[in-house]
């Protein structure tokens, strides 16, 4: 056993279960808590506890994952959503929170991870092969029709087909 007890934020996701199965099957853990915004999710099924947390982007949100720390003496956090990571690194709490590890990529590879565009760049730097992006506004489109993507974001949130200039114009 590696932890005592382990949080998983965003519990309600498909990532933060197949971790808290992972960490469970593999003895890693004694306890596991996770939270999330909602509780209508089967996080009950992993977890030995789930509790509500705010949005990340609200301002009690540190607050209320502070409660849980405290309340379940965790020993390690580990965010799951974006909103969640950037809300930690921001707040200069990548590393730690409440003194209790949090586990995560290092500061550079989360910024560059939620910024899509950054992403992009870091790849072409390395010589592997991305398909061509833009930013809109700033160079025109190689090719119609294209995609166009947030360039933060989850998954596929916002994602447009366009066709035609007007619509990249207006996106």
């Amino acid at each position: 056993m590696i932890y005592g007890t382990m949080l998983i934020t965003g519990c309600a996701g498909d990532i933060a279960v197949s971790l808290a199965r992972i960490a469970r099957e593999a003895g890693a853990v004694r306890r596991l808590i996770g939270c999330d915004i909602h509780a209508d999710h089967a996080g009950a099924a992993f977890f030995d506890a789930c509790e509500l947390v705010p949005r990340a982007n609200e301002d009690t949100y540190l607050e209320g994952l502070e409660r849980i720390v405290a309340a379940h003496g965790v020993d390690v956090i580990v965010p799951m959503s974006e909103a969640e990571i950037a809300v930690l690194l921001a707040a200069g709490h990548l590393g730690t929170f409440a003194g209790v590890p949090v586990l995560a990529a290092n500061r550079r590879a989360v910024e560059t991870g939620l910024d899509k565009y950054a992403t992009f760049r870091r790849l072409a730097e390395q010589e592997l092969a991305v398909p061509w992006t833009r930013i809109v506004g700033e160079a025109p489109p190689v090719a119609l029709p294209c995609i166009l993507k947030r360039r933060r974001g989850q998954g596929s949130k916002g994602l447009q087909l366009v066709s035609t200039e007007e619509e990249v114009e207006i996106a």
